[in-house]
């Protein structure tokens, strides 16, 4: 599996009216296909075990960061573990 790859950084309009930053890294695979997104919120740690997906090719940085994006944006708010963790960190 190795070490995941940096993705880039992006802001997600979150239900509390505030803006959070992101740092996006990802697992690819031979294949080019993302197997498993992590996040780093702010300064803090990464978080959780990640989020499982086999739906992101990478053709190239731009399209695949937004696939990150809108899987984050329909998966993440339903997993506690990740929603805890951030808000754990949001000092």
């Amino acid at each position: 599996m190795g070490t995941p790859e940096y993705f880039g950084q992006f802001k997600h309009w979150h239900k509390d009216n505030v803006w959070r930053s992101w740092h996006v890294y990802a697992d690819v695979d031979e294949n080019q296909n993302v197997d498993r997104i992590y996040l780093q919120y702010g300064q803090g740690p990464v978080l959780g075990n990640g989020l499982e997906t086999s739906e992101c090719k990478k053709p190239n940085e731009q399209v695949a960061l937004q696939c990150v994006r809108e899987r984050i944006e329909e998966d993440f708010w339903n997993n506690p573990e990740l929603v805890e963790d951030v808000n754990a960190n949001d000092g």
